[in-house]
């Protein structure tokens, strides 16, 4: 992998960590309430989404396990994390419980209901990850999604963070299709989000990992919150100071190294990629991969 290419240090809370908390004696009261309440549900949205919103509301009362704190701790500094990201647990168990609870998401339940999917069969892990506070991010699909083309790949870039790029947030991001072999460029479309998301400083991410994404039949990718620790502020984004606009050596040196990761990382997993990531100086921080689907 090229050498500016780097990853996000991280941290799995693993499937089953949920089902132990819920079954730990301090949490019986509130175990046994979940349970009452997912007996309610009736696939009936008109009552069911009230019930799930108090199923929700409980996980917020679920009491960390003796000693779930060290280790989570200890983990996070064991691949290079600032002790300062942990450092608020409160604020941390606030993140982790909330990404539980969207097990029972609105769209969440009404989709494995559709599909046939039983929820007990769907079990949530938690990657603890750090959230960079980026200057760009950006999502590459390594084949053409809109031709299927395997010569093609298509990038789009937003300043700041992603979720500015993923969300439902106004405008439109930088695009462009870059020939693999020749390492020409189109350029889609310029960027006109009138809005970025920022940190000043880096936090922690909980994202939400579930067994029951990419399955056959049932997409459940996007169904499920991932929670940041603190939250990034809305900004104007001035394209007039942006080189990312008016700069087209900078832009293109950009989409040029945006480029020799997608190849990189298609490479390497060994098919086409559907990867989110983001830029941070002369760095990029690849910070999920999928199968492009």
């Amino acid at each position: 992998l090229p050498a500016f290419l780097k990853f996000p240090a991280s941290v799995a809370l693993p499937f089953g960590t949920c089902e132990a908390h819920l079954a730990l004696p301090a949490n019986s009261d509130t175990s046994r309430q979940i349970d009452a309440l997912t007996g309610k549900l009736s696939g009936d949205a008109s009552k069911d989404m009230a019930v799930l919103a108090d199923i929700r509301k409980k996980f917020a009362e679920l009491e960390m396990a003796p000693g779930f704190e060290g280790q989570l701790k200890s983990a996070c500094k064991a691949v290079g994390m600032d002790e300062d990201l942990t450092e608020d647990m409160d604020e941390c168990w606030a993140a982790i419980t909330s990404v539980w609870a969207s097990k029972w998401g609105d769209r969440a339940y009404f989709s494995r209901n559709a599909c046939k999917v039983p929820h007990p069969s769907l079990y949530m892990g938690v990657l603890v990850q750090q959230a960079l506070a980026s200057q760009y991010s950006f999502v590459l699909h390594t084949t053409n999604p809109m031709s299927g083309s395997q010569t093609e790949m298509v990038g789009e870039l937003v300043v700041g963070m992603g979720e500015a790029l993923v969300g439902n947030y106004p405008g439109r991001a930088l695009s462009f299709i870059m020939d693999k072999a020749t390492g020409a460029v189109t350029l889609n479309r310029y960027p006109s989000k009138p809005f970025g998301l920022f940190l000043q400083d880096d936090t922690l991410i909980f994202r939400s990992d579930s067994n029951g994404e990419d399955l056959e039949g049932f997409a459940g990718a996007g169904l499920y919150e991932s929670v940041q620790a603190v939250a990034p502020k809305e900004n104007f984004v001035d394209y007039n100071e942006n080189p990312v606009l008016w700069d087209e050596g900078f832009r293109n040196g950009l989409i040029a190294k945006l480029a020799e990761v997608g190849k990189a990382v298609e490479a390497t997993m060994g098919s086409a990629q559907d990867i989110e990531g983001c830029i941070v100086g002369d760095d990029v921080y690849v910070v999920q991969t999928r199968p492009q689907v």
